[in-house]
């Protein structure tokens, strides 16, 4: 038997659209619930690993359609990055979001890595986000465009900007 032909990539392949839908879905769940947040992180360092030239991390390769069995590549697009990529990266691996009331922003990553990003542009400001691992201690830091602190705390932070 000949291995099925993807002549149509809604027909079965893994597409980086697709995988945003599902990590919004699981980290909004992943909110309300802390013990599925390791899961969550497994399954974004998963699809993480399908913007790599099979895991190889000199050559971005992520391609439109990717067929789940094997991970194949089924399409020609090179150094293709999905934008959908970046949101639940932002919101819930960084775990930077904008809350509704009031226009407060939540600083609570779900990834338990230390880590800086700088120049993040929110609410018309420039913020730093770090985040300080000790044993299962997260502290949070966030700094304004000059360096200052802002806030800082414990596993969760929330701030006016």
């Amino acid at each position: 038997k000949k291995p099925h032909v993807y002549g149509c990539s809604w027909n079965g392949p893994a597409w980086h659209y697709s995988n945003s839908l599902v990590a919004e879905a699981f980290g909004q769940a992943a909110q309300r619930r802390a013990d599925l947040r390791a899961k969550w992180i497994e399954f974004f360092y998963s699809w993480n690993e399908m913007h790599w030239l099979y895991g190889d991390r000199t050559v971005p390769r992520a391609a439109e359609s990717v067929r789940p069995e094997d991970g194949a590549r089924c399409n020609s697009a090179w150094d293709y990055l999905h934008s959908s990529w970046i949101d639940p990266f932002f919101r819930y691996y960084c775990g930077i979001q904008l809350l509704e009331d009031g226009g407060k922003i939540r600083f609570e990553p779900f990834s338990n890595e230390g880590f800086r990003l700088s120049n993040v542009p929110l609410a018309g400001r420039e913020f730093i986000f770090e985040q300080q691992v000790k044993g299962s201690v997260r502290h949070l830091t966030v700094r304004d465009e000059k360096g200052n602190v802002i806030a800082s705390g414990d596993n969760s932070v929330i701030f006016m900007p």
